[in-house]
């Protein structure tokens, strides 16, 4: 929001007015987002979470890449300087975001293992014997060692 508060400010000192209402920039995200509801669980809703602030800083980054080599060439080197540093700060945010792909896709392909397992039938196969007793006394389980013994 800083960034929109400075880019506003600017277009006032350049005599423009910021537009009322939600701008172009605003709808084309709303747009982008409306497709994605409510994710399902957690996992998916950071998954899309780290995708949607990815993209949102992208297209930011875009249209100042823009901006400055135009404000520059028209001669406005206060809104070059101002759209080039946007722009650092708009490619710093995607790196820092960026280390968080591979392990959210790790994370999402055991996810989906453990999902495919967790319905699969469970099955337990075991032979259950009493445990044998020490000295005619029962241990745990209270079986007797004489029937393990054995018999000539």
């Amino acid at each position: 929001m800083e960034q929109s508060k400075e880019m506003e400010a600017r277009l006032r000192e350049l005599g423009g007015q910021a537009p009322a209402g939600r701008g172009a920039f605003r709808r084309l995200l709303a747009r982008a987002w409306e497709g994605w509801g409510r994710e399902p669980d957690d996992l998916d809703r950071t998954v899309h979470g780290v995708w949607k602030a990815m993209a949102g800083q992208s297209l930011e980054m875009a249209m100042c890449q823009w901006l400055a080599p135009l404000a520059r060439g028209m001669g406005d080197h206060d809104t070059a300087r101002l759209a080039e540093r946007h722009w650092r700060q708009k490619e710093g945010a995607i790196c820092e975001l960026r280390p968080f792909l591979v392990p959210l896709a790790e994370l999402t392909a055991r996810m989906g293992q453990v999902a495919f397992v967790a319905r699969q039938p469970l099955k337990v196969e075991a032979d259950v014997a009493p445990e044998p007793e020490a000295n005619g006394k029962p241990e745990a389980g209270g079986a007797r060692r004489d029937k393990w013994k054995k018999r000539d």
